[in-house]
């Protein structure tokens, strides 16, 4: 029986994943010997053989090591570093730094060995340090009885233990690994090259087109004469794969010869096939090479595309897609995204790196099928994703461009959803509620910024697979190959964390109340030294180091500025020194200025009142200048995930102006302030939107009005100051300088919106199909339209006035493959209908014909029974249909399976709907409506 389903064809996503994990596994292996600093190469990109299975609780890396600033953090159970190395190893060396805060350390930290990685004995436990030895001083081990047979080296935390004091616990580091070759052997030892480049046993190697390549047979022995007994191919493509060599052949220590080896290289697409060399080193009798050739210039083109690409976990500042597939033949995916629709797609025989870019679409996914993370998500936003499955080793790259999978995903906005409960603005209280509020908070360690704000959102994707984080003041680009590092010495970094509310001005940072500071007296990080709202990563030469802990202010006299023309230093026009950021990080500052004055006033009876000489005027002119960016509420909404807290100037930029920042006391006077639309937006023309406002000490009527142009104002009503919100209908027009003025009917405070928003007329057009075309029944027909703010659309075919097809649609797809209802309709038309709106259009009339091909079904006994049923179904035939090809679409024309009979007559679909099945037999095609209920 032919059982297809969900479930079977998820099994074979999972075992197309597992298989090419495997796969992976089982070639890479470190040639010896073998070293590494954990920063040469990046953590990120481990060399061949390295495997590290670190946690996401802390950072990969600490920013100290031997002879540079970086080593590698274990920082929870279960975490280790497993080393597949080649060949038989010697001495292995290493250093240790416990981390427990200058404590006494314990826990169990395991050094261990394997014969095949899932068996491993120990070479050395530490259970305990009575001193740490921090920055490695005196943490260098060395192993020097590692056994013949292993090849797995396996750092283990086994037990973490809570650091801190008085209990011992606390992490571990590891750096500069070396594990040195075994001492050269007397019997015989192969080692097999090409092109000067060592290959290790049962690894892979790529020949590409080459009709004619050799492998060099070098004897390490140092007696002994090795001899090559013989030499042949197995595999897929083994027949078209040939050694001529004459054999036994024989090397003598130290010597070398070749094995010569032809690929018929006629035809098209990729040869896989294994090199066998037979020969009498003891350990490698069998010398195995999986070789990946090219017959032509290209690799074989996949069969299909991937089946899906699906969003998850979606926030305002992140999510993850997952590919699947069920094809176990595709080697690759490469997935494009692109804010907009995605036209463009990669090239045969080019081979690109993720960050690179194909027109204007951006690489943001090369691997086999799984989930990724795509990075720097901004909130609000809608963002194209686009799966290409490829198969072939670099330059040789064969793309299947056509019926790509994408996937449309708008992250999510801000939300506090009930964070602020029982916070009242107009309160007495207001201001210590609010801190009461916000002050409670977990506390990310100050050394932990490059794994939260920098890795988990800051962090872009750039050209040749490098990464990029700029300067919040500046501008100016830090371009990396991972991992991250800080600016210090003898590191490649030019970033530092800036404070953007300075230490030296913090309350608490007094020798009285903290003299070890910024550790309180019980050794503990402060959370206002560490506190995430407030750090921003800045160029330490042009922009840290000038702003300094000098306030924040407009430049009238600059005397410095950094080389993007952005960050200035000079004097303002009261002739204090002051620092001038970028436009776009001013708002940004003013609103972590404010939530530091608030999350920590009180605290031990500190009053957070802004500095002396930090003026609060221009921050309010710049909070409304600069309102919460797509990027700002992000970032917010992220370190509002980890720390548990959120800054209240984000979520309601008009609480800044109830707050006497200078004081930390309630403001005085009347206020009034709109909220929203307050610039920035786009409102859609013809629907409802809300005007917000807070109104305070207002005692009359307030007027609202709007202007399409900034001179001309409409009226639209007159409302109570403290109603703070009106249901506006948007006018039916065009605009991209409108703004909204709310004032006290005796003129007594007035606010304007801080920047133009813009109106829009939604619009909705159909493209194709034209007048006078003619559809096949059964044939899959495009369907396509324009739009603009428009959400969701009906789109419907009828003939005459009848609806013969319809499914709902989201608008911005802007094209849907149908699969043509098999009938004879000369009236026909598409309709488009907005869901929830007004806007319609449809094609002028066209003709569906019956397709011939359906009708041969009448001339074989061929049945599909029950029909209608509730997804099992059986077949029923004169016809022999073993061997039958067979396909089933959807109404979309999306193949949902496929496959061959061999007699079997049974078959599951899981969903409701209408299918059509298609059989191929002996060139003879047959259809049938399959109906699931």
């Amino acid at each position: 029986m032919l059982l297809i389903g969900k479930n079977i064809m998820l099994k074979k996503i999972i075992l197309n994943i597992a298989f090419c994990i495997t796969l992976v596994a089982s070639q890479a292996q470190a040639l010896l010997p073998a070293s590494w600093n954990f920063s040469n190469p990046s953590i990120a990109s481990p060399p061949t053989g390295w495997a590290l299975n670190l946690g996401t609780t802390g950072s990969l890396t600490y920013a100290f090591g031997i002879g540079d600033a970086i080593s590698c953090r274990f920082d929870n159970s279960g975490e280790n570093v497993v080393i597949r190395i080649a060949d038989k190893p010697g001495p292995l060396s290493y250093y240790l730094s416990p981390q427990n805060a200058g404590a006494a350390w314990g826990g169990k930290f395991d050094i261990e060995e394997s014969n095949d990685g899932i068996t491993y004995s120990t070479l050395r436990t530490i259970t305990t340090k009575t001193s740490t030895t921090t920055n490695f001083t005196g943490g260098k081990y060395t192993e020097t009885n590692l056994k013949a047979t292993t090849r797995y080296i396996r750092f283990n935390f086994a037990i973490k233990l809570p650091g801190g004091q008085p209990t011992p616990g606390g992490n571990m580091a590891l750096d500069s690994v070396l594990i040195l070759q075994a001492p050269a052997a007397t019997t015989p030892t192969i080692q097999v090259s090409r092109n000067n480049s060592i290959i290790t046993n049962n690894n892979s190697h790529v020949v590409g087109n080459n009709a004619n390549f050799a492998f060099r047979i070098k004897n390490l022995g140092l007696i002994d004469t090795l001899v090559i007994d013989s030499a042949n191919f197995s595999g897929k493509n083994a027949s078209v794969y040939s050694v001529s060599n004459q054999f036994p052949i024989k090397v003598a220590p130290f010597d070398s010869a070749f094995v010569n080896c032809t690929l018929n290289t006629s035809g098209n697409g990729s040869r896989f096939a294994s090199l066998n060399i037979y020969n009498n080193d003891l350990d490698k009798k069998i010398f195995k090479i999986d070789l990946y050739g090219i017959a032509g210039s290209l690799a074989t083109e996949p069969l299909f595309s991937p089946i899906s690409i699906s969003p998850s976990n979606i926030t305002a500042y992140g999510m993850n897609l997952t590919i699947a597939d069920t094809s176990s033949l595709t080697e690759n995916y490469i997935v494009l995204r692109k804010m907009g629709n995605i036209t463009e797609a990669p090239a045969d025989g080019q081979t690109y790196q993720k960050g690179d870019y194909i027109g204007t679409a951006q690489v943001a996914f090369i691997g086999t099928a799984q989930m990724f993370k795509p990075t720097y998500i901004l909130a609000n936003t809608n963002y194209s994703f686009k799966a290409f499955a490829f198969n072939g080793p670099a330059s040789y790259e064969n793309y299947l461009t056509s019926n790509a999978t994408s996937a449309n995903v708008s992250s999510l906005n801000g939300n506090p959803f009930n964070y602020y409960t029982n916070i009242n603005p107009t309160s007495s209280t207001f201001i210590t509620d609010l801190s009461a509020k916000v002050n409670p908070h977990d506390t990310i360690f100050y050394s932990n910024y490059i794994t939260t704000v920098i890795n988990n959102f800051l962090t872009r994707d750039t050209t040749a697979g490098k990464k990029v984080v700029n300067c919040v003041y500046t501008g100016i680009p830090y371009i990396y190959n991972e991992p991250f590092v800080w600016n210090a010495s003898g590191s490649t970094g030019i970033l530092t964390r800036e404070h953007t509310r300075a230490q030296s001005t913090m309350p608490s940072n007094t020798a009285g109340q903290n003299p070890s500071w910024p550790r309180s007296n019980d050794n503990r990080e402060l959370p206002e030294y560490n506190d995430q709202h407030n750090l921003f990563p800045a160029d330490q030469l042009n922009a840290n180091g000038p702003r300094s802990n000098n306030p924040f202010g407009e430049c009238v006299t600059v005397t410095s500025t950094s080389p993007t023309g952005k960050g200035k230093l000079g004097k303002d026009v009261n002739g204090s020194t002051v620092y001038e950021p970028k436009d776009e990080q001013k708002g940004d500052l003013a609103r972590a200025l404010f939530y530091m004055s608030v999350c920590y006033n009180g605290i031990n009876a500190n009053n957070w009142s802004l500095p002396a000489d930090q003026g609060l005027a221009v921050l309010l002119k710049w909070h409304q200048q600069d309102p919460p960016s797509a990027e700002e509420i992000a970032r917010h909404e992220y370190i509002a995930s980890i720390q548990k807290n959120r800054n209240p100037f984000i979520d309601f930029p008009s609480w800044a102006f109830l707050i006497d920042f200078k004081t930390m006391n309630l403001a005085t006077g009347k206020i009034l302030v709109i909220e929203t639309p307050n610039g920035g937006e786009n409102l859609i023309a013809g629907k409802a939107k809300n005007i917000n406002w807070l109104a305070k000490g207002i005692s009359t009527k307030v007027r609202l009005e709007y202007t399409l142009n900034g001179t001309d104002f409409i009226f639209i009503d007159t409302v109570d100051a403290n109603s703070s919100t009106y249901l506006w209908n948007v006018p039916l027009v065009n605009s991209t300088n409108a703004k909204i003025k709310i004032s006290a009917i005796d003129n007594s405070a007035i606010d304007l919106s801080n920047s133009n928003f813009s109106i829009t007329i939604p619009t909705l057009k159909l493209l194709t199909p034209t007048g006078g075309a003619t559809w096949k029944g059964n044939n899959n027909e495009d369907i396509t339209w324009e739009s603009n703010l428009v959400d969701s659309i009906k789109i419907e075919i009828k003939n005459g006035s009848t609806v013969i097809w319809s499914i709902n649609e989201k608008a911005d797809l802007g094209k849907f493959t149908v699969a043509v209802p098999n009938i004879n309709a000369l009236n026909t038309r598409i309709v488009l209908t907005e869901i929830n709106g007004n806007l319609k259009d449809s094609s002028a009339i066209f003709k569906i014909e019956e397709s011939v091909s359906i009708n041969e079904t009448s001339k074989v006994n061929f049945n599909i029974y029950p029909n209608p049923s509730n997804g099992t179904f059986y077949i029923t035939s004169n016809l022999n249909l073993d061997k039958t090809e067979y396909e089933i679409t959807d109404i979309t024309g999306r193949v949902v399976m496929s496959g061959i009979l061999n007699n079997s007559n049974a078959i599951i679909i899981h969903n409701k709907g209408i299918y059509i099945f298609k059989g191929v037999l002996n060139n003879s095609i047959f259809y049938k409506k399959i109906v699931v209920e």
